[in-house]
């Protein structure tokens, strides 16, 4: 009998429909990972950590809010000078020559933090109008970008200060107590470098906010994240300056964490 040679056929369908299955893994594997960074699925290292570079607080009183709820003078970019576009100065949101974001980190993303206790106020310690600052003897006082907010460094060891301005009606974080509403808040984180400390914290309103004798309940509460409650640490009122100031503040509620303080009303 003659034998006829045949070349050995390979199973080529297998091989094939194995290969179009790891292209459609690997396909929406990507669009999976692409689609959870779109709806912020990914996090932000939370508060003031080691990499962080602290910014030179400037020695400036709070600037107050227009009736916008604005709360500086500064131009669309939000910069602190006049220079121009030729490479005078910056025309960056922050105070100094630190590039275009806004703030101290080149890593800037508005992602809200990992950490839960941040995450629950809607701190996000990368965004662009995020500052770090350090408050001592030489440099005094910080404000806000938002102008809600004032630190002052009154005496005792030097802070170590984060603030991530916030809008309560955008990012209410916890729920107000009953029967009060949040018109102002700022998220804080307060790291003291010794003790004891001494800081005032100035609130800031507008008219549009609250009016009539419901401007008399105004006060201060501070977010306590491991007992999950609003502290009330009150404030003394100044409503021809539309502020609340707290005098002596408790820095060990801004230690741990960045946490919310809020200026509430009766409603």
């Amino acid at each position: 009998m003659a034998f006829r040679w045949q070349p050995r056929r390979f199973a080529l369908r297998p091989l094939v429909g194995s290969a179009v299955a790891l292209l459609l893994v690997l396909t929406v594997t990507g669009v999976a990972a692409n689609w959870s960074r779109a709806i912020g699925a990914e996090c932000a290292d939370p508060g003031i950590g080691d990499a962080a570079v602290m910014l030179t607080a400037l020695d400036v009183s709070a600037a107050p809010l227009d009736a916008n709820g604005n709360g500086n003078d500064n131009d669309d970019n939000g910069n602190k000078n006049d220079n121009d576009d030729n490479g005078n100065g910056n025309k960056n949101k922050n105070n100094n020559d630190n590039g275009d974001n806004g703030n101290n980190n080149d890593n800037s993303t508005s992602a809200v933090s990992c950490d839960a206790g941040e995450a629950a106020v809607g701190a996000q310690p990368r965004a662009t109008d995020t500052q770090r600052v350090r408050l001592d003897g030489d440099h005094t006082s910080h404000t806000s970008f938002n102008g809600v907010v004032s630190v002052d460094w009154v005496g005792g060891g030097a802070i170590e200060l984060l603030d991530d301005p916030v809008d309560p009606d955008v990012t209410p974080g916890p729920g107000a107590p009953a029967g009060q509403r949040q018109v102002r808040g700022a998220n804080l984180q307060m790291l003291p470098d010794g003790t004891p400390n001494n800081v005032t914290v100035v609130l800031h309103y507008t008219d549009s906010d609250v009016q009539g004798p419901k401007e008399v309940t105004l006060h201060a509460m501070v977010w306590n994240a491991p007992n999950n409650t609003w502290v009330q640490v009150g404030g003394a009122l100044d409503p021809g300056a539309n502020t609340v100031t707290v005098t002596n503040v408790d820095v060990s509620l801004f230690a741990p964490r960045i946490t919310r303080i809020g200026l509430f009303v009766q409603s």
